[in-house]
């Protein structure tokens, strides 16, 4: 999988809570290909760092696609 780190504030201390139209397109295609690619389970998920270690800031993303896929 692929995993980016930031250091900001972080995704769950920003003072704007919306909802990304980013967000929700990933969401939605890595829905699509676990929905049409039988066996395959494609992930993205958002951690707070703060959560996993209180002395750090920031947000993890961490990307999970399958290496082959079938042709729809």
């Amino acid at each position: 999988g692929l995993g980016i780190e930031e250091d900001g504030i972080g995704k769950y201390n920003a003072e704007t809570q919306h909802q990304s139209l980013g967000l929700r397109m990933i969401y939605d295609r890595i829905d699509l290909i676990n929905e049409t690619q039988p066996g395959v389970q494609a992930s993205f998920r958002l951690e707070n760092r703060q959560k996993l270690d209180a002395s750090l800031s920031g947000t993890r993303a961490t990307l999970q696609l399958p290496l082959n896929m079938e042709e729809a």
